[in-house]
């Protein structure tokens, strides 16, 4: 499996290239992230996502900011 998920990924910047060229950065980087992470339909037809490794993490992070928030940090909000 090594190296699959950082080659689907570099081909996701490529292929998204051709129909996006001038897309944002953090696009590219989004979709390069989401299909790391796949696999394909048994036909072939299909690329199925798949929990990404970064999921975890951005859950806690939401849920951090969620906590720091509900204690009213008005410096962390503004």
């Amino acid at each position: 499996d090594t190296g699959y998920g950082t080659l689907a990924h570099e081909l996701a910047h490529l292929l998204a290239l051709f129909d996006f060229p001038t897309m944002p950065e953090w696009f590219d980087e989004g979709l390069g992230s989401l299909y790391e992470e796949a696999k394909f339909s048994e036909d072939g037809l299909f690329l199925i996502g798949t929990t990404n490794w970064r999921l975890r993490i951005v859950q806690e992070a939401i849920a951090a900011r969620y906590r720091f928030y509900s204690y009213g940090d008005a410096m962390f909000i503004g």
